[in-house]
């Protein structure tokens, strides 16, 4: 005789099958994912990784966990197109007309290689590259389309402890100093604590965002009728220390963008004590 599952224990076995791809996910995207030229040894393997949690994802996960992600799949379809079609060979006589080629194809008849088909992309391998690295940001939506709606306050825990980790990778290397093992990638900024990452700019992006993380953490807590007492505290604590890490980090664009996220955080903050629950 056939025993029937519960609704509601399979929706228990999914979400925590979920989770596990989440944290599976952010650690090789913390260990692997700082770098993004097109040599970086570690990239193959993150890709790799990515296309199979993008694929088991989509195994196990019923259609209609992907009408929420809709908009941002559809912009990373036509990215991917548009990278497709870059890398399209073209006629000679097309591809001649294109802005800044004539001197190459001046070359070409030099060469007497007139009747050579090209790319629009000036640089093919580079563009391959580009296509490639989108497999990691779709694994991310899939698994968080995944992620049953209780359980998805874990992303921006992710994200929180993604930063954290940066940050205390960057102490690392401002106590040993240049050149130490705590560099990550062999092409980076020596002089700057770039964290989990080869670039300045790219770890104080990843602060700002683990800004915003906190922000809607110190929300979420807000709201909570069974509060943390160490919650608060800790998140505004880690909000300090990212903005005070984003100025030693030396990068125009990450203050720009961490001074902005903490004032949404801010304001995200203050809106949450619109649905602060009431005392019984």
């Amino acid at each position: 005789m056939m025993h029937k599952v519960k609704p509601a224990r399979l929706e228990g076995v999914a979400g925590f099958r979920s989770v596990w791809m989440l944290w599976i996910l952010a650690a090789i995207v913390a260990l692997m994912g700082g770098g993004s030229r097109y040599d970086v040894a570690s990239a193959p393997l993150l890709r790799a990784v990515a296309v199979f949690v993008a694929f088991v994802t989509i195994a196990l996960t019923p259609s209609s966990a992907w009408r929420g992600i809709r908009v941002p799949l559809i912009l990373l379809g036509v990215l991917a197109i548009w990278m497709g079609i870059q890398l399209t060979p073209l006629p000679p006589s097309l591809w001649s007309g294109l802005p800044l080629r004539d001197q190459i194809f001046a070359i070409d008849q030099l060469l007497d290689a007139s009747d050579r088909w090209r790319p629009i992309s000036m640089a093919p391998s580079l563009t391959v590259n580009s296509l490639l690295s989108l497999s990691v940001p779709l694994a991310a939506l899939l698994v968080a389309a995944a992620l049953p709606a209780s359980e998805r306050i874990r992303l921006w825990w992710a994200i929180w402890l993604f930063g954290i980790a940066s940050v205390g990778f960057g102490l690392l290397q401002i106590m040993a100093g240049p050149r130490s093992v705590f560099y990550l990638y062999r092409i980076t900024n020596e002089m700057s604590p770039v964290g989990l990452f080869a670039n300045r700019n790219h770890h104080a992006l990843l602060l700002s965002l683990a800004i915003l993380a906190a922000g809607w953490l110190i929300s979420n807590e807000i709201q909570r009728r069974n509060r943390r007492p160490l919650t608060v505290p800790l998140m505004i604590g880690s909000i300090v220390l990212f903005l005070l890490f984003t100025l030693v980090i030396g990068s125009r664009m990450g203050l720009i963008c961490g001074v902005a996220s903490t004032l949404l955080a801010y304001v995200v903050v203050r809106w949450s004590y619109r649905f602060e629950p009431k005392p019984i």
